[in-house]
């Protein structure tokens, strides 16, 4: 029995109650406040058990407000960094990840990236896909994006 004030279980609730987390970055959090590896790992299933912790549910929370600003791939990266497993962070980004819609949100980041015009030159295109590449969107869907943007504004310069 550690020497600490509250039982692991008291502990990990506490910390759930300010922020969820993942079982990997619980049990660490536990074993850095002095918890045995025993006293933690019981913690963590009594937790599970009670539906305080939930690696699914956390992952999906995360991905719903990530991919958003990120691609799928930078959004399945971090899940697994934070111990999520592969088949939780598949099952997730394949509910989760509605291609067209990621497509409409790039276009309209390039909108208004570029404050409604075309890029200028190479350079500025280049510049203009690198950031986004950057947040690891997908170069097709950057490309596909980037095509409807365009028609979009040469559609608009004739009307």
């Amino acid at each position: 029995m550690s020497s600490n004030h509250y039982s692991a279980f008291d502990y990990g609730s506490y910390i759930l109650g300010l922020h969820d987390r993942t079982e990997k970055e619980l049990y660490e959090k536990l074993l850095k406040k002095g918890y045995t590896p025993e006293e933690s790992a019981s913690a963590i299933a009594k937790l599970i058990d009670y539906g305080y912790l939930d690696d699914e549910r956390f992952a999906r929370h995360y991905a719903e407000q990530k991919l958003h600003s990120y691609g799928k791939r930078k959004v399945e990266y971090d899940l697994l960094q934070k111990g999520i497993s592969q088949e939780i962070t598949d099952s997730v980004l394949e509910d989760l990840v509605d291609e067209e819609l990621m497509v409409e949100e790039i276009k309209t980041a390039m909108r208004k990236k570029l404050k409604g015009n075309l890029p200028q030159d190479r350079a500025e295109l280049k510049k203009l896909f690198d950031s986004f590449a950057r947040k690891s969107y997908e170069y097709g869907l950057l490309k596909k994006a980037y095509n409807l943007y365009t028609e979009e504004i040469e559609n608009s310069e004739f009307q």
